[in-house]
């Protein structure tokens, strides 16, 4: 599992929209002169938030992203997933996978079920609003 910048910009974006929430929609240009993520960057990922039900977001005059819940209600988990796609920490145990010939026989199979269960009950267990403080 390698969480990339995608993913940790991800979490920036969040934390940035929800500290500077004030019901209104906030301006692409203003996450990224504040986050110092280009706009380019930033146009590959907010569609994925959007995607994930974790932002909405209006063109135009006036427009811009706003967040869809309160911080304490975005989990870590759940906004990296968004971003990255899946945190399988191998490729057998990634969500569209088919698994393995020889998952059956496989004895190191345990340890990487037993990681990957501990890496996504921690990341459930933080929130925005956990980094936030």
């Amino acid at each position: 599992m390698f969480i990339s910048t995608k993913g940790r910009y991800a979490l920036r974006i969040l934390i940035d929209m929800a500290e500077n929430d004030n019901g209104q929609y906030i301006p692409m240009k203003s996450i990224a002169a504040r986050q110092e993520i280009s706009l380019k960057y930033l146009e590959k990922i907010l569609p994925l938030l959007v995607e994930g039900k974790m932002i909405e977001g209006v063109h135009g005059k006036g427009g811009g992203y706003r967040l869809t819940r309160k911080p304490e209600e975005y989990v870590v988990g759940d906004v990296l997933r968004a971003a990255e796609g899946n945190l399988a920490p191998v490729s057998c145990l990634e969500c569209d996978s088919t698994g393995c010939e020889k998952s059956e026989s496989c004895r190191t199979l345990p340890l990487w079920k037993g990681l990957d269960k501990v890496v996504n009950e921690y990341l459930s267990g933080v929130t925005i609003a956990d980094l936030m403080k």
